[in-house]
């Protein structure tokens, strides 16, 4: 039996200012919980990531880590218009590309860091492992290449690249890290439909981002005491993040702050554990109740947490 959580809820002067504190036994507690509460959760899941890449344009992250999650429905709906076709309000595809199948198992294992540029796809070809991190970055159009990966021991690093979906890691299962920064043409983040183990996820200053749909079957983010941060910031267009459905715990820090445009937060309504901070804050457009639903919903709040939910929408 969970011991029950001491819970202070400090409110401040302002109504869009709330710090919250939980103290409880430890991070085994956490992954313990996880695998309790699973079966209440259902959808899509999350993940976090390693050390950022110095390329890769996040200047103010300090997560780390891997994981991810399961093979699940990769039809979800975008806003209703032709496939393929941009919105009127701001260029999101109506759905998502489905992920290219892998033809043939791929056996290699590449040893070390890896850096693929424009014109490098061909050298991850019959890859299935690399030990290291992976960074994709400038000149890559399409992630098809990698769809016969299937785990990367460190960071998977996406950068800088012009990528204008994220479908095609058909294939991949886990990953110590995952990053994706200044993809300037990518208005949706969706796919890992087999990501089932990540440490940290960080999403920061992609400038056409509009919606993130979390992996589909991610039911716990982090894999130890030192990962499992969620991290999604400077994205200046993004409104929604989604998916996240079947998260029932996220071992380390949630930080989703300066958004400029983010209403919707729907994705971790259905967290019940957090082992580190809940600093939701700075999206001027993101309602307070919404922020407050997250924390409100928590059921186990493991080591110390401490949070901000300051520079949020006070007026809903």
């Amino acid at each position: 039996m969970l011991p029950t959580p001491m819970r202070w809820f400090t409110e401040g002067t302002l109504s869009l200012q709330r710090t919250y504190q939980v103290r409880l036994s430890g991070v085994a507690t956490a992954i313990a919980l996880a695998a309790g509460c699973t079966a209440e959760g259902s959808g899509d899941g999350a993940t976090t990531m390693a050390s950022t890449n110095p390329t890769s344009g996040d200047d103010d992250n300090d997560s780390t880590g891997g994981g991810g999650s399961t093979a699940a429905d990769a039809s979800s709906e975008g806003p209703a218009t032709t496939a393929g076709s941009a919105t009127d309000t701001g260029g999101l595809p109506t759905d998502k590309r489905p992920d290219p199948p892998c033809e043939s198992a791929a056996t290699m294992t590449l040893d070390g860091n890896r850096y693929v540029a424009g014109g490098d796809e061909a050298e991850l070809q019959g890859v299935r492992r690399v030990v290291g991190n992976l960074t994709v970055q400038e000149g890559i159009t399409s992630l098809d290449f990698l769809r016969c990966l299937e785990e990367v021991g460190g960071t998977l690093t996406i950068t800088g690249t012009d990528i204008e979906d994220s479908a095609g890691l058909t294939s991949l299962t886990s990953v110590g890290g995952l990053a994706l920064s200044a993809n300037n043409s990518l208005p949706w983040i969706y796919g890992f439909p087999a990501l089932t183990e990540i440490g940290d996820l960080v999403i920061s200053s992609n400038a056409a981002l509009i919606q993130i749909d979390g992996p589909p079957a991610l039911t716990t983010l982090g894999v130890d005491s030192e990962t499992g941060n969620l991290v999604v910031q400077y994205n200046d267009k993004l409104e929604s993040i989604n998916g996240f459905e079947k998260i029932t715990a996220i071992l380390g820090d949630i930080q989703i702050r300066l958004n400029e445009g983010l209403t919707s937060i729907e994705g971790l309504h259905k967290l019940k554990a957090l082992g580190g901070k809940l600093v939701i804050s700075n999206n001027p457009q993101l309602c307070i109740s919404q922020v407050s639903a997250v924390g409100e919903d928590l059921e186990q709040w493991i080591m110390m947490g401490e949070g901000d939910t300051s520079g949020n929408n006070g007026g809903c």
